[in-house]
């Protein structure tokens, strides 16, 4: 199905849920490439859209602190 003719937003929908489902699963990666895909359909999406702010609130707590570089600072 050739989804090019609807407007962003209706392209954005499906990444989403599916950003949603594997934030349901623990599945933090596949959520944020969700996520990332969702940005470059239609960023104002991202800022803007209730469910993805909540998505990536509880997705920074899943996180794991070493893929974000604090690994690797000294302590104290």
């Amino acid at each position: 199905m050739d989804t090019s003719t609807l407007p962003a937003e209706r392209r954005a929908r499906p990444a989403v849920d599916l950003a949603w489902a594997h934030a349901q699963r623990r599945q933090v990666d596949e959520a944020l490439a969700r996520l990332l895909e969702v940005e470059n359909v239609a960023p104002e999406h991202i800022r803007n859209h209730r469910l993805v702010r909540q998505l990536v609130s509880g997705l920074v707590p899943m996180q794991d602190p070493a893929s974000l570089g604090y690994g690797n600072w000294p302590s104290g």
